[in-house]
């Protein structure tokens, strides 16, 4: 019995296609989605999140920043994960975004592929202010992730 070189590394674009079949994903949210996703792969900091968390934090944060919906029931029963779990994953993937939003690095060859409009021009939409701050509060995290009938 011997491998034959079939090892298969899994990263988050495994999960990402699932993720927005469970959100019925629009054109430019899964152009975004997987700009987000693409970012993640260059970024050190990221490596100690699972690549479903990655994938899952990648399609909220596209899903708010395009129909300011974040969370959703369908996401979190097919990716199984809670909304506490992809807060702090969300909140690394957005400091990413804005950091290369603002300045194109560390990531300039994958800003420049999704700025094309066969990707939605997903590398020119901006990040949403919301988790502007360096630690955002609970209560900002919370308005991303949960519905809007459930923040109340």
């Amino acid at each position: 019995n011997t491998l034959n070189f079939n090892v298969v590394a899994t990263t988050p674009m495994h999960y990402l296609h699932r993720c927005l079949r469970a959100v019925n994903a629009s054109r430019n949210v899964t152009a975004l989605a997987m700009y987000l996703v693409y970012l993640s792969t260059v970024a050190y900091n990221l490596l100690r999140w699972s690549p479903n968390e990655v994938a899952v934090a990648a399609v909220t944060l596209a899903r708010f920043a395009h129909t300011q919906q974040g969370w959703s029931r369908n996401l979190a029963h097919y990716s199984h994960t809670t909304a506490q779990q992809i807060a702090p994953v969300m909140r690394d993937l957005w400091r990413l975004w804005r950091s290369v939003y603002d300045s194109g690095q560390p990531a300039t060859y994958i800003r420049d592929k999704f700025t094309t409009p066969q990707y939605c021009e997903a590398a020119l939409f901006a990040p949403p202010e919301l988790l502007g701050s360096p630690v955002s509060t609970p209560r900002e995290i919370r308005r991303v992730l949960l519905p809007v009938h459930a923040q109340h």
